[in-house]
């Protein structure tokens, strides 16, 4: 806020305007004038500018500045400046909510001219680890052109009038005006498909500008649903289908792990540390896990057991599970001040604690008296009762010792009994970004909410739980040195940890039923795996039909934000500001949260159903591939995806598009079965896709052959995989008929000997009971040296090195496999069918043993593979030896070595519609290059716009880059 006119106090503007275009602005404005160092806060001494705007601030016609908050403290006991004594005039503004005092119309500087104006928005933790640009969108300074007249009067006429359509624009501008300039090229596109594209396109040529950025610029403009973040607010529910919602919370919950007991334990461990030590700042924690795991379902189970007050502050145009809690209005209320915010929730504690008091029943009747559709309007309108006659004697209390002994008398019972150092009533706030959200006196309601918290009296047994997805971790539990409960004293700081370890995955599925392969394929069967949500809503109950499998893909899809996340099983940077975004919108597990709350690590599970659901958005008519191939390339550059594997990560995106092209070619994608992409289909109709003619010839006849074991021809084997999962082990059969079953393949774990990839394959018929001994593999290696040198272990390491015996999966085969040795990085093309022949009288001897053998045998005279391998070997009565390690390897193995990267080696990177030349972010305009791309890219700080920065970075480093003589 500036005060008074430019004519008197142009200097202390000047000084003003400069720091804050040098500090707070992402373009260096005030380049080319001095500018000298703006005074601290002339009351807490502390300083305005550190990297980045800390709190909003106010200058005085005097000239000294002040803290909003400090100055609005100081002048209502005194109406001067504290430095000077010059009068300060105050007066009353009645129509607003959020400031309580205003300087008078006298001291603002004339909206008519040249001005101004900064938001009086105290900065959260949850915005110090902005850039510059994101942290003037978040801030709401507006456009450039508001301070075009400023500038130009300070820059003085000698240097030149700058126009206002010069000045550049802020981000939501920005966003908006491509956006506007992409929809009117592509307006035959859907409007989600649309936006969804839009995205695709932006973000990475505007790499400065987050996705969060070009939802918040839609939110604020338009409020478009397409643009939100939450996923309740992309999909609506019909009448009917909520009731399916509803039918799936409430049936019984379902708990192998013993996951309530560990909550329980949990929350009681935290109640007694904070009763017993001065460690704590409040009595609450946090519950964090990605959508869908059950985070409600938990607390309400945890409901039977225990006194709690549940809550959800969803919003209210939302049609997800739990509904809006009828209470919420009043919790989530414009609050004049943040004093009156407190009150207010002192007061629900209180209200609900007087009333719990006299309440009779059970644990399970007291949550369902106020969870219920039916009954939760009156229990609320007693409580809001009982909170209006509360409040009017908390609001006389004017120290926090005072609230505190007037809230304690509200609190003295001791009705509600439970066993030592339990939790006597716990407070649920589900939902609860609501109150990160929404501010009072620049402070979130959640900052209001556990002041009030820390009000209560220690030992009377009230605990709370804040839950949610869509907030990052930081807005609940913040990094350790942010968090703003330590501006007074390290003591009593302390915040308890978060629970986030939510073993629900898997929890529908029955693994003693071993099923066929088509019944794999069957929507019913794999939307089981994976978190619960998928299953409960398939099958609520036993008497009620659920969602359509069609439905439930929709669903997925409205909730994966993260395209590539579920297939090819991306690792995250734990330190990256992303992690916790992932939790947050795209569907991540949280799988770890250091103590000090800097690094979160995640994960994606194997889940079918969000497999497919990112298979059908990858390959949207309207989606165009290259857009997404960029973005991958440009998380890489940015740090955010972990380096060290480009060659595996470009080729797993390979296999994928190899196969959603084959799935494509040999079914028709009818989008109502819900299983489009989960199918099988054979290895020659895969191996024609991902290979181009000529290459699929060299080994035609390799995969021509039968397989004596089962009767059928290698090629005719079969093969399903969606997605990818990263390992920790080396996969036994066990685990590659698992990942049949589910449609996923493996990432090998690190420093896996010989392999990359395996994906597994079926000797059988779709309609047998799945049978470890017909599973064979695809063992795939892969290289990225920009070289043609095919190395110095070559052929080695496409044959012997990429075996069963040498990855340690098994020491010899009983039927055929294929090893595919990929150089990606390859300058000049070639494809190779390597041999590696150890010619040894033991080897010869065990070739022709194997040889004769198979010779006579007839597919069936053998059930087992035990018994299959026992015929063919020379004396089972000894170890298996070197000799038929090599025999079994040289007699079943197909080999195959391509090198390079484009559509003469792999045909699935054929561009059959090239992307059009007018996109304004498409580096480049087929698939190969993309790839190409992909494969090189890493963060480099000397990718920058200014030669001479980038000549500074490689002096700043040296022997890092190649110096010009």
């Amino acid at each position: 806020m500036i005060t008074n006119s430019v004519s008197q106090n142009i200097s202390y503007l000047k000084t003003l305007v400069l720091n804050i275009l040098k500090n707070g602005l992402p373009d260096v404005i005030a380049k080319d004038i001095e500018v000298s160092e703006l005074d601290p806060c002339s009351k807490c001494n502390e300083e305005l500018f550190l990297y980045k705007i800390k709190k909003a601030f106010i200058i005085l016609t005097c000239g000294h500045i002040f803290h909003c908050n400090c100055l609005e403290h100081y002048v209502k006991n005194l109406s001067q400046c504290s430095k000077c004594a010059i009068k300060i005039e105050l007066i009353s503004n009645t129509s607003s909510t959020t400031v309580p005092i205003e300087i008078s119309s006298q001291m603002i500087f004339d909206q008519s001219q040249d001005t101004i104006i900064s938001e009086a928005i105290t900065l959260r933790p949850e915005f110090l680890d902005l850039t510059q640009e994101e942290l003037q969108d978040k801030l709401g300074l507006g456009p450039a052109k508001r301070i075009v007249k400023l500038i130009n009067k300070i820059k003085g006429e000698g240097q030149g009038q700058k126009k206002e359509a010069d000045i550049t624009l802020t981000t939501n501008d920005k966003i908006l005006q491509y956006y506007q300039r992409y929809n009117n090229e592509h307006s035959e596109a859907s409007d989600k498909v649309s936006f969804m594209n839009f995205i695709s396109q932006y973000v990475p040529e505007h790499t400065e500008d987050s996705y969060e950025d070009v939802v918040k610029a839609f939110q604020e403009s338009q409020g478009q649903e397409k643009a939100d973040t939450d996923s309740n607010k992309l999909i609506k529910f019909t009448k009917e289908e909520e009731e399916v919602v509803r039918k799936a919370f409430v049936r019984n919950f379902r708990d192998p792990s013993d996951l309530s007991k560990r909550f329980m334990f949990f929350i009681n461990k935290c109640l007694r540390e904070y009763e017993t030590t001065k460690d704590y700042y409040a009595p609450y924690t946090t519950l964090i896990q990605a959508s869908g795991t059950g985070k409600s379902k938990l607390l309400m189970n945890f409901a039977e057991n225990i006194m709690t007050v549940y809550c959800c502050l969803r919003d209210s145009k939302s049609s997800g599970y739990p509904s809006r809690s009828r209470i919420t209005k009043t919790l989530l209320d414009k609050f004049d001040n943040e004093r009156k915010a407190i009150v207010t929730y002192l007061a629900y504690i209180c209200a609900c604690f007087q009333k719990l008091q006299k309440f009779n029943g059970s644990c399970k009747e007291w949550i369902d008296e106020h969870t219920n559709s039916n009954s939760q309007e009156d229990f609320w309108n007693d409580i809001e009762r009982r909170m209006a006659n509360i409040m009017p004697d908390l609001m006389k209390n004017t120290t926090d010792q005072m609230m505190a002994k007037g809230v304690n008398k509200y609190l003295d019972g001791q009705k509600i009994i439970t066993r030592g150092g339990s939790v006597k009533c716990l407070f649920a706030f589900d939902e609860a970004r609501a109150l990160v959200n929404q501010k009072v006196d620049g402070e979130t309601l959640f900052y209001c909410v556990r002041r009030a918290l820390k009000l209560l009296p220690k030992d009377i047994g009230i605990f709370a739980i804040f839950t949610d997805t869509h907030s990052y971790i930081s807005n609940f539990s913040p990094v350790h040195y942010l968090d703003p409960s330590k501006r007074v004293a390290e003591e009593g700081s302390k915040l308890f940890e978060p629970f986030y370890l939510l073993d629900t995955v898997n929890m529908n599925t029955d693994f003693k039923q071993v099923p066929t392969l088509e019944e794999s394929e069957i929507p019913q069967h794999f939307f089981r795996y994976g978190r619960p949500l998928w299953g409960a809503l398939l099958s609520p109950s036993s008497e009620a039909e659920g969602f359509k499998p069609e439905r439930v893909i929709e669903l997925a899809m409205d909730k994966l934000i993260a395209i590539f996340g579920p297939r090819l099983c991306i690792d995250i940077v734990p330190q990256s500001r992303y992690a916790s975004h992932l939790i947050a919108g795209y569907m991540h597990l949280c799988l770890n949260i250091s103590k000090d709350r800097e690094c979160v690590i995640t994960s994606m599970p194997t889940e079918p159903v969000l497999a497919e659901a990112s298979a059908r958005i990858m390959n949207d008519p309207n989606v165009h591939f290259t857009e997404l191939i960029n973005q991958l390339s440009s998380a890489h550059k940015k740090g955010v995806v972990e380096a060290g594997y480009h060659g595996e990560l470009t080729a797993r995106l390979l296999l994928l598009k190899a196969w959603d092209n084959c799935i494509q070619k040999k079914h028709l994608v009818s989008r109502n079965a819900g299983n489009d992409y989960s199918r099988f289909v054979t290895i020659n109709e895969f191996l024609k896709s991902l290979l181009a003619d000529n290459v699929y010839k060299k080994i035609e006849d390799h995969l021509k052959m039968q397989v004596k074991f089962t009767g059928t021809k290698f090629g005719e084997a079969y093969i399903k995989f969606t997605h990818f999962i990263n390992v920790t082990y080396t996969p036994k059969r066990k685990n590659l008929g698992d990942a049949l079953i589910r449609g996923v393949a493996f990432s090998c774990k690190r420093n896996q000997r010989g392999v990359d990839i395996i994906i597994p394959i079926y000797m059988g018929t779709l309609h047998e009971k799945l049978d470890e001994d017909r599973i064979s593999y695809i063992l795939i290696q892969v290289k990225n040296w920009s070289t043609d040198n095919k190395g110095d272990d070559y052929p080695l390491s496409a044959t012997a090195k990429l075996s069963p015996a040498y990855i340690d999966i098994e020491k010899v085969p009983h039927m055929p496999f294929l090893s595919l040795y990929l150089q990606l990085g390859a300058i000049t093309e070639f494809v190779d069918v390597p041999t590696e022949f150890i010619q040894t009288r033991q080897v010869t001897s065990c070739k022709r043993k194997i040889e004769d053998v198979l010779e006579e045998y007839q597919a069936g005279d053998i059930e087992t593979r035990g018994e299959f391998i026992k015929k063919i070997r020379i004396d089972n009565n000894k170890d298996i030896s070197n000799a038929e390690i090599t025999a079994f390897r040289e007699h079943f193995q197909t080999p195959l070595a391509l090198f390079g990267l484009s559509p003469n080696v792999y045909s699935c990177l054929e561009q059959l519609t090239p992307v059009p030349a007018t996109s304004p972010s498409t580096i480049t305009n087929d698939l190969a290059s993309n790839f190409k791309q992909l494969l090189t890219a890493w963060v480099d700080p000397t990718l920058g716009e200014h030669p001479e920065e980038m000549k500074i970075i490689k002096r700043m480093e040296p022997l890092v880059y190649q110096m010009e003589e």
